[in-house]
Order: C-alpha cells, then structure tokens, then sequence
C-alpha cells in the first residue's frame, strides 16, 4: 500500500474530523485526507462511512475514494483534492459582499449537485447532510460567472452523516441511533432519528436557499443570530415556514425558484419530490428564458 505524507494546516475540518492535503510519496501526487479520530467516532460509524463513501465513488460528481489506512489512534481517508474548495467559501461567504449568486448560476450548482445524488442514491447510499460546505469545486471561481461556467465542476464530498438503504424505494425510511448531519440542515424526520432518500432532497432545497439567499439558511434564531440556539432552529424546522422575504439588496425571486425550494422543503417527507424528479422542475432548465425560470 502507498504511503503519504500529511502536509501542514487544516482546510477544513468537523464535528470529530479534520482535513488536510498530502501527498503520496511514490510520486508526490497530492490529494485531501480525512482524519477520524478513533477516540470521538464509533467504529460503527467510520465503518458505515467507509461503505458509503466506496459505493459513491462511483460517481463522477462525487470527490473520489483514493485509498484508506489507519493507525492506532486515527483512520486516514485519502480522497480526489478539489482545487476550487467548497461552496461554502466560494457562493456563501464571499457572495454577501463579491458577487450574489443569481439564479441561473445557483440552478445550474443545484442540478449537479442533484445528479451526484442521483448517482450516490442509486448506489444505495442516503448522504445525511447536504450542504455548501459538503460541495466542492474542481476549480477556484471568484466570481459568480466563473462559478455558472462549465469548466468549474461540481463534486460531492464528505459521507460522515450518511446512511445506507436499498437503493431502490425513495421513501424508504431508515432508523439512525444518533442524529446526524448540520443543525439548520436537517430534514424534520431526522428530528425523530429516521433518513428517507428524501431528506436529501429537503437538504438540496437548503442549498439552494443558501446560494440565493446570500448564505442565510430557510430556519434560522432571528432573535439571536449571533449565538443561535439549536432548539430555536428546530421548532422552525418542525413547525416555521422559511424567511422567503427579499432582505435589503437582495433581488426578488422568480415564481418557479420560490417554487423549488417550497417543494424541496415540504415537512412531510412522502410529499416531496425525489432527487430525480427534482431534476425534471422548470427552474432547472438553465437554457430557459420564460419569465418563469428569470436568471435574477
């Protein structure tokens, strides 16, 4: 088995994990390694992280599998390295001041981002936590047309709130011992411990409130928005309806983006569509331009 050398500093990091690129030391290709520290993760739970990531791989719109090793204290998942980063960095903190992400823009991050799900669906795997920061570029895109072009593709990446299923029944429903996945990202059924292939299509409908909404999630503490209280953001995910309004610089949204996302976002997850039909929603059809599919 090849070995590698971890470089210096973080580029990104989670609940109990931390990325940082290295390189292989046959040929100094370089790549992003995973660290998992055996201390803070169940060995169930890299285990079904593993498995997860493999059958994704497969996919070219997801950051691919490289290898895996462990020591005593550590599990090593090497991994495709995007030279873009994430989304997050690039359409949801830079956006507020650089460069907004109009709609066309956003529908065509939203569609790749939901034929990698196809893909990671297909192959048996519930993702958990759709989100910017578990989207990654192929390359740097500092502006939004840079983003909208391409050239700048668009992968999956980081497996560790996912859960596996048959690969078939959209609305399978499957029980997880733990919750997972990001607060203000999180479908209402996980609130109750179950995944369904659907709770990643509530996550796409975040996304895209992400990318259009200037980073702002749909469920949010208006009342202590600089030391937000979980519970505060799941009563709105359970009972609130998403903050639609146009804030101060914001444009308005189009009627067939409002639509998407109130779809993406229904609380019963048998009433939303699956990340396949969402592929087949008017506002995805980038070449559009009824009034009803307005880039913004």
């Amino acid at each position: 088995m090849p070995t590698y050398t971890l470089l210096p500093g973080k580029i990104g990091s989670g609940g109990y994990s931390t990325v940082q690129r290295c390189t292989r030391d046959t040929d100094g290709a370089q790549f992003a390694c995973k660290l998992l520290s055996k201390a803070h993760n169940k060995p169930g739970r890299i285990e079904r992280e593993l498995v997860a990531f493999r059958r994704a791989s497969v996919s070219p719109h997801v950051a691919k599998l490289i290898d895996t090793t462990e020591d005593a204290h550590t599990h090593y998942l090497v991994q495709e390295l995007c030279a873009g980063g994430t989304l997050h960095h690039a359409a949801v903190l830079l956006a507020p001041a650089l460069h907004p992400c109009d709609e066309r823009t956003a529908a065509r991050v939203v569609r790749q981002v939901l034929l990698g799900l196809t893909d990671v669906q297909a192959a048996g795997v519930i993702h958990g936590d759709v989100k910017a920061a578990n989207v990654l570029l192929t390359q740097r895109a500092p502006t939004a047309a840079a983003l909208a072009s391409d050239a700048c593709g668009i992968k999956l990446c980081d497996f560790g709130a996912s859960t596996l299923f048959d690969g078939v029944d959209a609305d399978e429903l499957v029980y997880v011992d733990e919750l997972v996945g990001t607060p203000y990202f999180m479908a209402p059924e996980a609130l109750a411990h179950n995944l369904t292939p659907k709770s990643d299509t509530w996550g796409v409908g975040c996304l895209c409130f992400q990318l259009l909404r200037r980073g702002r999630a749909p469920f949010e503490d208006a009342d202590q928005p600089w030391q937000p209280r979980v519970r505060h953001i799941w009563q709105g995910v359970l009972h609130g309806e998403p903050a639609y309004r146009d804030e101060p610089g914001e444009p308005e949204l189009s009627p067939a983006a409002l639509d998407f996302m109130h779809l993406c976002l229904r609380k019963l997850a048998p009433a939303r569509p699956s990340v396949r039909e969402c592929l087949e929603h008017p506002w995805l059809r980038l070449d559009d331009d009824s009034p009803d599919a307005k880039s913004g």
